[in-house]
């Protein structure tokens, strides 16, 4: 199973790699982008100086959350995006119906946008280096940076059933899009929200990855409370945990569903 996965995901990488050489200004323009949102935000920054709800300046505080974000969407959307490109294109059911199994296509496709999500992730980082001095913990980074991985990955299979399914419809990119925007933390501190909304926020897995996220540069942004890293990361396992019960049996259901009523080849 490790080798076919392997196997694939170089294969699907190839593939990609050779329309990121046909098109090279798709990549570069990408990158652009990424820099002048940044930049945006690091003038924003000098414009309000120091927020008093975060008792910072306010350009470390959304860097880290553009890093966070741009890692996190590129991941949760690789897959159904490559999903609905193969679609378009008329190729996929050509892909699906092989030697080997949905399941592990659905996690071997997308490296392209998984990749490019990685690169803005570090350029932001970087930039967040060269404009203030973060006390920098590469233990946490790379622990939370698995861990958003990891969780993101399980997400992009329950977002490709939801598109197989509905065709047009996919819950995570809404929940996800109102989770990530609104309850997380990513533009501004979640103490400014109502305190119903605050309270969801706070179970919040994408806003308790965020903390711990934001931790690893040392930056600790709750009002009225501590980051525990430990107590966070158990918090994040667990949550993957059940999603990842949860997307494996609705990728079963997904899978029967569509054979059933006969459109899993119309695909």
């Amino acid at each position: 199973m490790l080798f076919d996965y392997l196997k694939l995901s170089s294969l699907f990488l190839s593939l990609d790699s050779k329309v990121i050489r046909k098109y090279k200004l798709r990549l570069v323009f990408s990158i652009l982008q990424t820099i002048l949102v940044v930049a945006l935000f690091y003038f924003i920054s000098i414009t309000f100086g120091e927020v008093s709800r975060i008792k910072s300046n306010y350009f470390p505080f959304v860097a880290t959350g553009l890093s966070f974000h741009f890692l996190f969407s590129s991941v949760v959307n690789a897959a159904g995006e490559k999903i609905r490109e193969y679609r378009n294109y008329g190729v996929l059911e050509e892909i699906l119906f092989t030697n080997y199994s949905p399941l592990l296509i659905f996690i071997s496709i997308g490296y392209q946008s998984r990749l490019i999500g990685m690169f803005k992730c570090i350029i932001t980082v970087l930039c967040i280096d060269w404009f203030f001095s973060l006390k920098f913990n590469i233990f946490i980074f790379l622990l939370t940076f698995l861990l958003i991985l990891t969780l993101s990955t399980v997400l992009s299979l329950i977002s490709v059933c939801s598109f197989l399914l509905w065709k047009r419809a996919n819950i995570i990119e809404f929940v996800g899009s109102l989770f990530t925007l609104f309850l997380t933390g990513i533009y501004f501190p979640i103490e400014v929200l109502p305190k119903w909304l605050y309270l969801i926020s706070k179970l919040n897995p994408l806003k308790v990855l965020l903390d711990l996220f934001r931790s690893s540069f040392g930056l600790s942004f709750s009002k009225n409370e501590q980051l525990n890293q430990l107590d966070s990361t158990f918090y994040i396992f667990v949550v993957i945990l059940l999603l990842l019960m949860f997307s494996l049996i609705f990728y079963k259901y997904t899978i029967n569903r569509l054979k059933k009523i006969g459109s899993l080849s119309s695909f």
